[in-house]
Formats: structure tokens, C-alpha cells, sequence
């Protein structure tokens, strides 16, 4: 018989923290689910752990793919998907025990339901909680939630969310290839294509950020070319939504910076081997970016790191600007529980 929800995880050399996250799918409060575990090219024991737990229980699936990325992962899970709903989740994270049965009974007849979910710092036991007030909007409804949606964080991630799986495959979203902003990417298509969104205030998905890496992630060189894309499509639909005005203008010049400013920590990892040369070019070119620019010029009116953070931008100058990235670098590493909270700072 077809499970109501299939739950994908994506797994690339996840040996270590595999167990929890299956784990988590396995005490849910409901059972009629399937669990498939995409494993993309692991180099560690992932596909030994993974077949392992499979032979224990029947509602788990197992794939072996050649590494290719997780949106590549997400979308073979997809294409496999056998339930009436699809749910991701990362090797990494875990569901709240009635995950599953508190998203089967939120999202209604919409295809998307959009729910809450916790931020946990890996060495602290605090949760801070993200969600949003439940309701279902219908298209001409979406408009005027989307900004405030948008800034809270909530449409990042394509997890702490269930999906119609007809309606992805009717309507042909999958993940663009992409390592960074692929889910940002797949959840504006999702709301462009929608008739309804459901929100659920529950929070079921549990995020786990590292300490010491929650602002520095390694460096991918596409990724200022996501920041960009990302940019225009958020305004794109805001437009096509109707609620294009200066409010919306200055939120997503604020959505972007941020994600410019991490591109710019990535210069400080080290994946990155350019060196000191390659950091003020890599600094230069995205600073002489008009689309940069022009966000810097408008007041986010988000608090003084943002105020700060955009009138560093707007000088333009590369030597300000390294200085400015290397201190927020160098006080993540000094206080990473701090820097959590600026960086997924809920407005």
C-alpha cells in the first residue's frame, strides 16, 4: 500500500550521525511512513550502516547513487517517493517525535505546508524555536504573508515542511544544481506554483548548527552567483504577488546582504587556498557589484549589525570590508552561541 509520507534523507559520508536522524523517523507517533536514504557516494560506512538498518525494518529504503550533491540526492528521492507526501530531512538533524503526525494534520487541502522547527547549538541543550502563526492562505492571501515569511527565516530550508508529491511532479520542481541556496530556490517555485499554503506553528524539525561554524561554511564559488539569483527571484515573485512596494524593497535588500556578507566569511575557511591576493579580489568584485550597491544604499532599519554590517558595505572599500568580516569571524569563533542568534536572528 502507497505510506502516506515519504521522508528523505540525503546522506554523503553521514556514518557519524546517521543513526540519530533515522532514529528520530523510526520513534515517530505514526507509522505509515517510508524512509528513504539516498546515499551519495559516501566514502565512510554510510551505505553499510544504512543497508544495516534497512534489513531491520521494512519501511526503510536504500539507494546508492554517485556523489552528485544534495539537490541531485533530494531529487532522486523525489523521482522514488512512493508516498502521498514527501518530507526531508538532513543526515544531521532530527524530527520531534510527532513530527509526521502533527504535518499530516496541518496541511489540510493545500499542496505545502510550511512549519516550525528549533534551532539547536550542538554543544548546548537550548532550543531557540523559528515558526509562524498557523493559517492556510490561498494564492491571493500569499502575498501578504511571503516578505514577512521570507525574512523570518522560514522559507530557507526545504525541510520543517511536507509536500503534495503529485504536486511537485505535476508541476516538474526539483532542486537546481546548486551546494548553496538550491532549497531557497526549490521553496520560491513551490510557492509560485501553489493555490494555497498551509502554516503550521508546530515546531517538528530540530536544526543542529555547530559550534565555531555556524558563520563560516566552506567556500563555493557559485555562491555570490545564488545570492544574486535568489535576489531576483524573491522579487520576482513579490511582484507577481502584488506586494512589491518599499517595505518589501528594503526586507530583500536585507535577505541579501546577509547572504553576501556569507559569502564573503567563506574567504576565512579553509577551503578556501587563494590566499590573501584572492580574498581583496574575490572582496573587490562583489563590492563593485551594482546589485550589491544598491542594496547597501537602503536602511534595513533590522537593529545595529545590520545597520552596521550595510554601512561597511555601502563604503565600498575592500580593506574595511575584510577587516569588518574577519572581527564577525574571528567573534563567531570567540562566541558562536551569540553569533547563532545574529545570524538566525527571527524578525
Amino acid at each position: 500500500m502507497m505510506p502516506l509520507i515519504s521522508v528523505i534523507i540525503p546522506a554523503y559520508n553521514a556514518a557519524g550521525q546517521l543513526h540519530l536522524s533515522v532514529g528520530s523517523v523510526l520513534k515517530q507517533d505514526m507509522g505509515d511512513f517510508e524512509l528513504i536514504i539516498i546515499n551519495d557516494g559516501s566514502k565512510d560506512n554510510t551505505a553499510d550502516m544504512a543497508r544495516s538498518m534497512a534489513e531491520n525494518d521494512s519501511r526503510i529504503v536504500v539507494y546508492n547513487v554517485e556523489n552528485g550533491g544534495p539537490a541531485s540526492a533530494r531529487n532522486r528521492g523525489i523521482e522514488y517517493a512512493k508516498g502521498q507526501y514527501i518530507m526531508f530531512l538532513d543526515a544531521d538533524d532530527t524530527l520531534e517525535p510527532d513530527a509526521l503526525s502533527q504535518a499530516a494534520s496541518a496541511i489540510g487541502d493545500s499542496p505545502i505546508l510550511l512549519t516550525g522547527y528549533y534551532i539547536i547549538n550542538s554543544n548546548d541543550t537550548q532550543k531557540i524555536p523559528y515558526f509562524f502563526d498557523s493559517a492556510r492562505l490561498m494564492k491571493d492571501e500569499l502575498g501578504e504573508s511571503f516578505v514577512p515569511l521570507y525574512v523570518s527565516n522560514l522559507l530557507n530550508q526545504c525541510w520543517a515542511k511536507l509536500y503534495l508529491t503529485s504536486f511537485l511532479r505535476d508541476n516538474r520542481i526539483i532542486f537546481e544544481d546548486y551546494r548553496f541556496g538550491e532549497d531557497r530556490l526549490f521553496i520560491l517555485e513551490c510557492l509560485r506554483a501553489a493555490s494555497s499554503v498551509s502554516i503550521g506553528s508546530a515546531c517538528i524539525y530540530n536544526y543542529y548548527v555547530n559550534n565555531g561554524t555556524s558563520l563560516v561554511s566552506r567556500f563555493y564559488d557559485k555562491k555570490f552567483d545564488v545570492c544574486c539569483l535568489l535576489a531576483d527571484r524573491a522579487e520576482s515573485l513579490t511582484r507577481e504577488l502584488g506586494v512589491w512596494n518599499d517595505n518589501a524593497q528594503r526586507d530583500l535588500a536585507y535577505m541579501y546582504i546577509k547572504s553576501v556578507a556569507s559569502c564573503l566569511t567563506t574567504t576565512f575557511s579553509d577551503s578556501f587556498t587563494g590566499g590573501s591576493t584572492a580574498r581583496k579580489e574575490y572582496f573587490r568584485s562583489i563590492l563593485g557589484c551594482e546589485q550589491v550597491r544598491d542594496a547597501a544604499r537602503i536602511r534595513f532599519e533590522k537593529g545595529f549589525f545590520a545597520e552596521a554590517l550595510r554601512t561597511v558595505f555601502k563604503t565600498g572599500s575592500v580593506p574595511l570590508n575584510i577587516l569588518a568580516i574577519r572581527l564577525m569571524v574571528l567573534a563567531n569563533k570567540l562566541s558562536p552561541r551569540a553569533f547563532i542568534k545574529i545570524k538566525h536572528r527571527n524578525h
